[in-house]
This record gives structure tokens, C-alpha cells and sequence, in this order.
């Protein structure tokens, strides 16, 4: 009897440990049928553990990689907010100089304002046939802006006094100048007409 129960627990024995190497088996080859069993502590196979040296250096690297990457994005922020600070600044000084030019072309514009009233006088003060010849020999522009300022009477006589070409060429100027339909260049017109 003592046979047969030694016999029978090999038995078991060898049939268990068959079983073992079976299902080594099986996990081992490539065979889509076996079956693949992730937890280890089901299939009773060891399941490969990566080296916790190769973990912990792979970390580091990576944390390595994150600090660099952290420190030129901190570099590039740091050259962002300085180009920003300089391009403040440009702008500050563009509106300053903006500011500058307004001021002195305000400033030039009053100086021609007073230099055209005070050549206005002298022309209102001239006799018609003097004025006109001096408009004859001054530049269109100059001539136009003169004979806007002056009183639509006197514009009337140096016209009449001017040769009738460049009295036609000023007028129609000074036409272009003004907004059609006013009621300025209607009596300018009107009192040309009379004078002739």
C-alpha cells in the first residue's frame, strides 16, 4: 500500500510539474491559441521587471531634459520681455518725435498764417495793375493762396489788370480749391463778370 500511495503522490507530482512546463511553454512561443496571462500572480510565471537602476536613470534623464528645456524657455521669455521693454521704448520716443513734428508744423503753419495775411495787406494795399504783374511772376500756388485771402473786390481788380491767361489758369485754381456750390466762389465769379 505504501507502494501504490508513493506511486500515486509522483503521480500527482509529475502531472503538476508537466502542467508547469507546459504553460512555460506555451507563454514562450508565438502561438496567437495560448493564452496570454498579464498578471504573474495568476499564471504563476515570472513576468520580466525592468532594472530599477535603468528606471531611475531613465528619470533623471528625463528630469535632466525637463530642466533644460524649462531654462530656454525661461531664456526666451526673459529675451521676449526685454525686445518688448525696447520696443516700448521705441514707441515712446516715435510718439514723442510725432508729438515734436506736430508741434512744429503747428508752429510753421501759424508763421505762414501770419506771413500770407501780412502779404495779403500789401496786395490789398497795391494798385490792381501793380499786383497783377507781380502775381504774373509768382508761383501758381503762392498766387492762389493770395488771392483766397484777399477781398473778393480786390481779387476781381488784379484779375482784371493780369493777362487774360493766367487770369483764367489762377481762377480755375482757385475753383479747383473750393468746395462747389459755396456761396464765395459764386460772388467771386459774379463780380468778375461785373468788372468786365
Amino acid at each position: 500500500m505504501r507502494t501504490i500511495w508513493t506511486l500515486f503522490v509522483i503521480g500527482i507530482f509529475c502531472v503538476g510539474v508537466a502542467t508547469v512546463a507546459i504553460k512555460n511553454i506555451s507563454a514562450q512561443t508565438n502561438d496567437p491559441r495560448a493564452p496570454v496571462i498579464k498578471d504573474s500572480a495568476q499564471s504563476g510565471i515570472r513576468v520580466p521587471v525592468p532594472d530599477t537602476e535603468e528606471m531611475l536613470t531613465a528619470i533623471e534623464k528625463k528630469e535632466r531634459d525637463l530642466e533644460e528645456r524649462e531654462k530656454r524657455l525661461k531664456q526666451l521669455e526673459e529675451r521676449l520681455m526685454v525686445e518688448e521693454e525696447r520696443i516700448k521704448i521705441r514707441v515712446a520716443e516715435l510718439e514723442q518725435l510725432q508729438s515734436e513734428i506736430e508741434k512744429s508744423r503747428s508752429k510753421y503753419k501759424i508763421e505762414d498764417q501770419k506771413v500770407l495775411a501780412r502779404m495779403v495787406k500789401t496786395f490789398e494795399t497795391m494798385v490792381p495793375k501793380k499786383a497783377a504783374t507781380v502775381m504774373a511772376s509768382m508761383e501758381e500756388p503762392l498766387a492762389v493762396e493770395l488771392l483766397m485771402a484777399m477781398k473778393e473786390k480786390k481779387v476781381a481788380q488784379v484779375l482784371e489788370a493780369m493777362e487774360p491767361a493766367r487770369a483764367v489758369a489762377l481762377n480755375a485754381l482757385i475753383a479747383a480749391r473750393r468746395p462747389a456750390g459755396r456761396d464765395d466762389a459764386k460772388k467771386e465769379q459774379g463780380a468778375v463778370e461785373a468788372q468786365k
